[in-house]
């Protein structure tokens, strides 16, 4: 039998083929040589071994691999063999259909020159032939997109129904009380006390509100014991690597963050005496020796 005479102008090879994530270069250029080969009086390709290494510029076996690789990804299907030639269809209509969705068609029906059907493995279109829509698609003007569609009223109400629906995840917030107790107040009161007896030049946070907030935190949502904290605190100030630390925009903020941290180091290395953190003496109505200032709200 002799070889098939080429009527093509050139190979085609679906983009669905060329993304296969198994087929090599040589596989992919294989099976659209067999597709292209097509003979309708054959019913299929009848090129030889000899002749698509002779093309492909590889070796008789190496072609043997690769028609066998393509047999078992059922990309070509035998038709027949007479005990001397045999004949082979590629089955590239059967795999793109699978890897086509009919939305994605309608949205590009001509963008390989016709649409993908199963069909044609059984009587193949020749792919170089020239599909007359095209040139019906060209000359057909667009119609241009609508800049500002209107929305019909019906559909704008239901949107906005699912908007303000409980379905609808809203980003949670922590509320503050507008009035803070007067357990967060005392426990504000004593930790800038602490520092000002510390540093008696220290003037309290401006933002006193944002303050008094993450005391708040540190009571209500931490769940830590006033007296913990103040110990804590106090530690951090007595301790020279924590000392400056606290003089933060928000010491209350740094506290909370790095409480879990302070106490531990505070367990791990408590004060030497009870009055190591506060050596100062207090007169009868509160107020400090060195006539310090108490903070006041």
């Amino acid at each position: 039998m002799s070889n098939p005479s080429p009527r093509f102008t050139g190979l085609f090879i679906p983009v669905e083929v060329l993304n296969h994530p198994e087929l090599t270069l040589l596989e992919q250029m294989l099976l659209s040589w067999v597709d292209a080969l097509y003979s309708e009086a054959k019913g299929g390709c009848y090129a030889s071994n000899e002749y698509f290494a002779t093309k492909l510029k590889v070796k008789e076996n190496t072609i043997a691999k690769a028609l066998t690789s393509l047999r078992q990804k059922k990309l070509i299907e035998d038709v027949s063999f007479d005990g001397r030639h045999r004949i082979i269809r590629a089955k590239i209509g059967s795999y793109v259909e699978k890897c086509q969705s009919n939305s994605a068609l309608d949205l590009n029906p001509i963008g390989v020159g016709f649409k993908s059907n199963a069909e044609l493995d059984e009587n193949p279109k020749p792919t170089y032939i020239r599909d007359q829509s095209i040139d019906q698609s060209i000359d057909t003007p667009p119609i241009p997109p609508q800049k500002n569609p209107v929305i019909p009223k019906e559909e704008a109400i239901a949107s906005e129904e699912i908007l303000n629906s409980s379905s609808v995840e809203k980003k949670k917030r922590i509320k503050t009380p507008s009035e803070f107790s007067s357990k967060v107040k005392d426990l504000a009161e004593k930790i800038v006390n602490s520092l000002v007896r510390k540093k008696p030049n220290y003037i309290p946070p401006r933002n006193f509100s944002d303050f008094l907030t993450h005391v708040d935190y540190l009571l209500r949502l931490d769940n830590r014991d006033p007296q913990l904290v103040i110990d804590v605190f106090n530690w951090a100030l007595a301790d020279s690597f924590w000392a400056d630390k606290m003089y933060k925009p928000n010491p209350a903020e740094y506290l909370r963050k790095q409480f879990d941290q302070l106490e531990m180091k505070m367990n791990a290395k408590p004060p030497k005496n009870t009055n190591e953190i506060d050596r100062r003496m207090r007169h009868k109505d509160g107020s400090l020796l060195d006539g310090s200032k108490e903070f006041e709200f």
